[in-house]
């Protein structure tokens, strides 16, 4: 057993350590909520309150606590991720790196157009090239673009599903 401290020599034993109730104020509400216990003196045993100020913290974790302290930590933390995630979002827009949605698909729609017009239009660029090829030569080129123009379709058509 260590020599039993007074409610500010304990209260400065815990932030010499590093500990969480580094004040007075502290330590007098965890002696009057039951988490820790003094001595007959008076007196705080640091060894014996430290175990069980910890004891009462993971009971409080579990849920035996109407409002547990490192759920409130836990809480505070996600709500300041969740803003440093919104703000750095917020900064990309503003910068230019990031861009709203509906403005890609748009992009992305008229590249796809301008696209399947280009493929369509190969066949008759083909036959000016190559004038011996006969109509018949020129509609099997013409059937297997649209196949892999179809098949192109289905995939995309099946990631939106996914997405």
């Amino acid at each position: 057993m260590t020599t039993p401290m007074s409610q500010a020599g304990y209260a400065a034993h815990r932030k010499a350590r590093g500990l969480r109730g580094t004040t007075a104020r502290s330590v007098r509400r965890a002696l009057a909520a039951g988490r820790i216990h003094a001595e007959r003196g008076g007196g705080i045993d640091p060894a014996r309150a430290d175990a069980e100020w910890a004891e009462s913290t993971r009971l409080r974790v579990d849920g035996n606590s109407s409002a547990p302290a490192s759920t409130l930590s836990a809480m505070t933390l996600r709500e300041r991720t969740a803003r440093a995630k919104t703000l750095e979002l917020e900064l990309k827009r503003k910068t230019g790196e990031l861009l709203p949605r509906r403005d890609v698909e748009l992009a992305w729609s008229k590249i796809i157009v301008e696209s399947r017009t280009a493929v369509l239009g190969a066949p008759s660029k083909i036959r000016q090239r190559l004038p011996h090829l006969s109509p018949g030569d020129v509609s099997v080129i013409q059937f297997v673009l649209r196949e892999c123009l179809e098949g192109l379709a289905d995939t995309a058509a099946a990631m939106a599903e996914q997405a």
